[in-house]
């Protein structure tokens, strides 16, 4: 027996077999472009602008009312009898909406103010600076917010 315990301890021990460890292999994707995502205010190619919401901050009192004309058939082509009058919010704001059609507004739009008082006079707002660009807005509506001489 002592022969056969020392073959036991002297047989040869092979050595643990090392596996490889599988290679990482990495997926080549294309670079990525970057995006330019600065906004640009050319609508030649973007939406109409279809409705115009008109807002205009002035406090009035009663038996006053606020119109609006401008360079446009819809509000009156510049003549005061043809303005369209804006709806009382309440004591400090006035608003429309005008709606101008499948074909939107197709040019630039200048437009004034006019305070209408109980007696029959009118103050015009001043100015005739007032101007939608409706190719600068990539929109079909826009709200814009005015105040009273300013």
């Amino acid at each position: 027996m002592d022969t056969e315990k020392k073959r036991i301890a002297k047989s040869p021990v092979k050595p643990a077999v090392k596996k490889a460890a599988p290679k990482k292999v990495e997926a080549k994707t294309p670079a990525k472009k970057s995006v330019n995502t600065k906004k640009v205010l050319d609508n030649s190619k973007g939406m109409i602008l279809h409705t115009i919401q008109f807002q205009l901050r002035y406090h009035t009192v009663y038996g006053q009312t606020i119109l609006v004309t401008g360079n446009h058939p819809l509000l009156g082509n510049g003549d005061l009898q043809k303005a369209i009058p804006l709806q009382y919010q309440n004591d400090d704001l006035w608003a429309v909406k005008i709606d101008f059609g499948s074909e939107g507004l197709a040019h630039d739009l200048q437009y004034q103010y006019i305070l209408q008082n109980a007696v029959g006079s009118n103050s015009l707002d001043a100015g005739n600076d007032k101007r939608i660009l409706p190719l600068h807005w990539n929109c079909s509506h826009l709200i814009s917010i005015d105040s009273w001489n300013f």
